[in-house]
C-alpha cells in the first residue's frame, strides 16, 4: 500500500504546473471587469475617494462650535511651613496728637502714650501651606465668528479635493481598462501565431514525409531533404518562441486580472475580420478626466490664495466656559473651593508683519497662474494625442487589409508552386520559400489585427470614451 502511495505522490510532483493550475475561459469584458475589481491601482484609488470625503467631512466641522473639557490634579507630600513678622505699625500723627491731648487731662495715660507712641508691635505669624491635593477642572465651548474666509476655503478645498479623487478614480478605470486590453490581446495573437506556428511545423513534416519518399523513388535528392530538414528546425525553434510567448502573456493577463500567476487563460473574444470606420476627431477634450483633474487644481490654487489670505485677516472668536478648582489649604482650612462661569471675546487683527501678508498672497497668485499655465500645455498635449491616436488607428486598419489581401495572394501563389512541384516543375527549395511566406504572411496578418483593436482602445482613450 505504501508503495502505491509513494508513486501517486511522486507522479503528482511530476504534474506540470499549467496542469495543476486552473483553466479559466474569460471574454474582454469579463477581463475588465475582474482587473477593475482586483487591480491594486483601483484600490488605491478608492481609498483616495475615502481619504478626500472623510477630509471634507471634518473641514465643514470648522464652522461648527467645539467643545472640550480640560483637568488638573496637583498632590504633593511637601508642605511649606513659615513665619510671618509682621512687624511694628506706626499710629498716625494725628491719633498721636489726640492721645497727647487725653494725656493732659488724665495723667494716668501718659505710660500708655509713651508705649505706643514708638508704634504698635505685632507678633509673628506663623502658617503651614498645603499645596498638595488641588484640583482644576474646566469645560469650554469654542465657537469662531469670523475668520477672514478660511472656513469657507477649507471647505472650498474640501469639495474640490473629493472631486479631484472621483476623476482621479476614473482615470485609474481608464489606465486599467487599456492595460486589460493590451494584455488581452496580447494574448491571443500569440495564442492565434502558436497555432499559425503548429501548422507550419505539420506542413514541413509533412513535406520532409513527402520529398523522403521521393528521394526513394528517385525523383528528388538527398539536397531536398536537406533543405526541408534545416527548414523543421527553423519551425520548431520558432514554435519554441511562441509557447514561450504564450506562457509569458498569459501571466501578464493573469497579472493584471489579479488570477494566480499558474492559471491557464482561454480568451473566448476575438478581433472581428470586419474593419470598423474610424470616429473623426474634432478635439473635443471635455469628457477626458485629465483635463477634469486640470481644471479641479486650478481651483484648487485659487482657494489656497483665499486661505493664505485669510491668514492675514482680522480673527474673532469667542470662548464660552466653567472652572471649577478646590485645594490650597493655610492651616488646614481650605482656600479655593468654587466654580466660576466665564465668557471671552478674541479679536486679533494684524497690523505690521514686513509684508509677509503681501507676498504669500503674490505667490499663491503665481501659483494660480502656473496651474492655468499647465492646463493649457495639457490641452495642447492631448489634441496631439487624439491626432497620433487616429493616425495610428488609420494605419493599423490599412494594416488590416494589405496583410489580408497578403494572405490571400500567398495562399494562391502556395497552392500553384506545390501544384506545379508536385508536378516536378518548380524545387523544394520554391516550395519551402513560399510556404514561409504564406506562414509569415498569416502572422503578419494576426499581428495587425491585434494592433488594430489595442489602436481602437488608446483612441477611445483619447477622446475620453473609454
Amino acid at each position: 500500500m505504501k508503495k502505491y502511495l509513494l508513486a501517486i505522490l511522486w507522479g503528482i510532483c511530476l504534474l506540470p504546473i499549467n496542469a495543476i493550475g486552473q483553466t479559466l475561459s474569460m471574454s474582454i469584458e469579463e477581463a475588465k471587469q475582474r482587473a477593475l475589481a482586483a487591480h491594486q491601482k483601483m484600490k488605491m484609488a478608492e481609498e483616495r475617494i475615502n481619504v478626500a470625503h472623510y477630509t471634507q467631512k471634518a473641514l465643514k466641522t470648522n464652522s461648527l462650535p467645539k467643545v472640550a473639557a480640560t483637568g488638573i490634579a496637583y498632590y504633593a507630600t511637601h508642605n511649606k511651613k513659615q513665619t510671618w513678622d509682621l512687624g511694628k505699625i506706626s499710629l498716625p500723627s494725628s491719633a498721636l496728637e489726640k492721645m497727647q491731648g487725653l494725656a493732659q487731662q488724665f495723667p494716668q495715660i501718659v505710660p500708655l502714650l509713651e508705649h505706643f507712641s514708638g508704634g504698635i508691635s505685632i507678633p509673628p505669624f506663623q502658617y503651614q501651606l498645603k499645596t498638595g491635593n488641588t484640583y482644576f477642572a474646566s469645560v469650554f465651548l469654542e465657537q469662531p465668528i469670523y475668520t477672514g474666509g478660511k472656513i469657507t476655503a477649507g471647505n472650498k478645498m474640501g469639495e474640490i479635493g473629493e472631486r479631484m479623487a472621483k476623476q482621479s478614480f476614473r482615470l485609474s478605470q481608464e489606465e486599467v481598462c487599456l492595460e486589460v486590453e493590451e494584455a488581452y490581446w496580447k494574448l491571443v495573437e500569440v495564442r492565434e501565431l502558436q497555432a499559425t506556428a503548429m501548422a507550419y511545423t505539420k506542413t514541413i513534416d509533412e513535406l520532409h514525409r513527402v520529398v523522403n519518399n521521393a528521394v526513394n523513388e528517385g525523383l528528388r535528392t538527398k539536397a531536398d531533404v536537406l533543405r526541408v530538414e534545416v527548414e523543421q528546425s527553423k519551425a520548431n525553434l520558432q514554435l519554441e518562441r511562441v509557447k514561450h510567448g504564450v506562457q509569458l502573456a498569459t501571466m501578464n493577463l493573469c497579472r493584471v486580472t489579479g488570477l494566480p500567476q499558474d492559471t491557464e487563460l482561454l480568451p473566448t473574444s476575438v478581433v472581428e475580420d470586419k474593419i470598423q470606420p474610424v470616429p473623426t476627431v474634432e478635439g473635443d477634450l471635455s469628457a477626458r478626466p485629465e483635463l477634469a483633474l486640470l481644471e479641479e487644481k486650478v481651483a484648487m490654487k485659487r482657494a489656497e490664495e483665499k486661505m493664505k489670505r485669510s491668514d492675514f485677516l482680522p480673527q474673532i472668536g469667542i470662548r464660552a466656559g466653567y472652572n471649577y478648582v478646590r485645594g490650597l489649604r493655610i492651616n488646614d482650612k481650605l482656600l479655593l473651593n468654587e466654580g466660576t462661569p466665564s465668557v471671552m471675546v478674541s479679536v486679533q487683527v494684524p497690523i505690521f508683519n514686513w509684508g509677509e501678508g503681501k507676498n504669500k498672497v503674490r505667490a499663491a497668485q503665481s501659483e494660480v497662474k502656473i496651474a492655468l499655465a499647465e492646463k493649457q500645455e495639457a490641452e495642447e498635449k492631448m489634441r496631439l494625442e487624439q491626432q497620433q491616436a487616429y493616425h495610428y488607428c488609420i494605419e493599423q486598419q490599412l494594416a488590416v487589409e494589405l496583410t489580408r489581401k497578403n494572405v490571400l495572394q500567398a495562399e494562391e501563389l502556395n497552392r500553384q508552386v506545390r501544384n506545379r512541384h508536385e508536378a516536378g516543375l518548380d524545387t523544394t527549395a520554391d516550395l519551402l520559400e513560399v510556404e514561409a511566406l504564406l506562414t509569415k504572411a498569416k502572422s503578419d496578418y494576426i499581428t495587425a489585427k491585434s494592433e488594430y483593436r489595442i489602436a481602437q482602445t488608446k483612441l477611445k482613450k483619447a477622446l475620453g470614451e473609454l
